[in-house]
């Protein structure tokens, strides 16, 4: 179900943060499934993000179930950070457009309640190598690299297993002066058949209100944004549930983001001018 694409910065940067991922152990690191599925399935994703100026604060709580009836299952979980596969291409001289990007910033991790440790990795692969989908590529498409916050979690039968991520991270920015937070479910697509329920709250911080964000039609410095553009707020403002001012819910229920075009992650962007 996950297709990252691969990527090539031409004077933007961008703030990418997904799903966790069912992985496999591949021959160079840990590589997320791509040919096969987990028997675990997401039944449901909670994404809390407080929308800042500068930064974004986020809460990810996943809730998994194994599907088998007769046997647990210990599945690998990967959530990636682009920010820090650029970040390591930067280091080995590759040649980047925009090599500018940030790490996520203090990850924490808890299952079930419990803090547990989740260990970065980083994974170098080559053209037509397994894992290439999911990779930041150079300027040439010559040398792709991926990394992910991996952990091994045990899936009991018949029991809900909750996932919890928490990180902050610097917003993408693109011309002319636009900040945005990016997320995509893409990367939940290996487990068991359609993520059940996704709610995304956003909180908007440092004076922004939902009316000043860059909805489609928006002129910023005389560039007009669309739904076609990446750091455009999206999906439409229907699909959104303005709770007030300052505060937004999307809810998608049943869906497959692998077919499903539409529900493959949701953005809010804002006039780097708006903050106070």
């Amino acid at each position: 179900m996950n297709r990252f694409l691969p990527v090539v910065l031409l004077a933007i940067s961008v703030s990418v943060l997904a799903n966790d991922g069912a992985m496999h152990a591949g021959s160079r690191g840990p590589e997320p499934l791509e040919k096969t599925e987990s028997p675990v399935r997401m039944v449901s994703e909670h994404i809390e993000v407080e929308f800042g100026a500068k930064r974004s604060m986020v809460h990810c709580t996943f809730r998994f179930r194994n599907t088998q009836a007769d046997a647990p299952v210990t599945q690998l979980l990967g959530f990636p950070d682009e920010g820090a596969a650029i970040d390591h291409a930067a280091k080995r001289g590759w040649p980047l457009a925009d090599p500018t990007l940030s790490p996520i910033i203090r990850m924490r991790t808890a299952v079930n309640g419990r803090p547990v440790k989740s260990k970065l990795h980083i994974v170098e692969v080559a053209p037509g190598e397994e894992g290439g989908h999911f990779a930041f590529w150079d300027a040439h498409h010559q040398h792709g690299v991926s990394a992910w916050y991996t952990l091994e979690v045990n899936f009991p039968v018949a029991r809900e297993v909750i996932v919890e991520r928490f990180y902050t991270v610097e917003n993408g920015w693109t011309m002319p002066g636009v900040k945005y937070f990016h997320y995509t479910t893409e990367t939940g697509a290996a487990w068991k058949g359609t993520i059940g329920r996704l709610q995304a709250d956003v909180t908007l911080l440092d004076g922004l209100k939902a009316s000043r964000l860059v909805w489609p039609g928006t002129m910023v410095r005389e560039s007009k944004f669309d739904e076609k553009d990446h750091a455009t707020t999206s999906p439409a403002r229907a699909m959104w549930q303005v709770r007030d001012a300052r505060h937004l819910r999307l809810m998608w229920n049943d869906f497959e983001p692998r077919s499903e075009s539409e529900h493959r992650g949701f953005t809010v962007s804002r006039q780097a001018s708006v903050a106070k």
